[in-house]
């Protein structure tokens, strides 16, 4: 898929067209996991994520889990869902945001709509990290501070 990206206050030789032509893979995967979140395919998001991706959610932000103890729960995505029309926004070749209000449950018969961002992070082809915040400046500021890795880095292995 091709993105047409210019860059605010970017000026282009005259020589050059007005807009230049970028890949960027990673909204092929955007759209992927919009899609299985949309249809609540837990299936097909684990598939997508790396099998040691760190995953932050937007029913609980500030935890990072691996890719399996939150897929793997066959409720996780009965607490969150995404309503509303959903924005997909490619940063660069390995990072881009989901956009969308969040219905999470917070407690029996309650829930809380919320704008959430989705920052996500992408390493071969797959998701390599994922963090919740509130605001598209806030996930852009975030990602340029921590990059790649998202300030999450895998617990040390214990030894057998």
């Amino acid at each position: 898929m091709t993105c047409i990206t210019v860059q605010p206050g970017q000026r282009l030789p005259a020589r050059e067209q007005m807009w230049r032509v970028i890949e960027v893979p990673c909204r092929v995967l955007l759209d992927q996991i919009a899609e299985a979140y949309s249809h609540g395919d837990r299936h097909a998001l684990m598939a997508l994520y790396q099998e040691d991706a760190l995953v932050c959610s937007a029913a609980d932000p500030d935890t990072p889990t691996g890719r399996d103890d939150l897929f793997g729960r066959g409720d996780v995505l009965q607490r969150t869902q995404l309503i509303g029309a959903i924005d997909l926004i490619s940063i660069d070749e390995a990072a881009g945001l989901i956009r969308a209000n969040a219905r999470v449950a917070v407690g029996r018969g309650q829930y809380r709509t919320t704008e959430r961002v989705w920052l996500l992070t992408f390493k071969d082809g797959l998701v390599h990290r994922q963090r919740v915040l509130g605001s598209r400046d806030e996930a852009l500021a975030f990602y340029a501070e921590h990059g790649m890795d998202l300030g999450m880095q895998p617990a040390p292995a214990v030894p057998a």
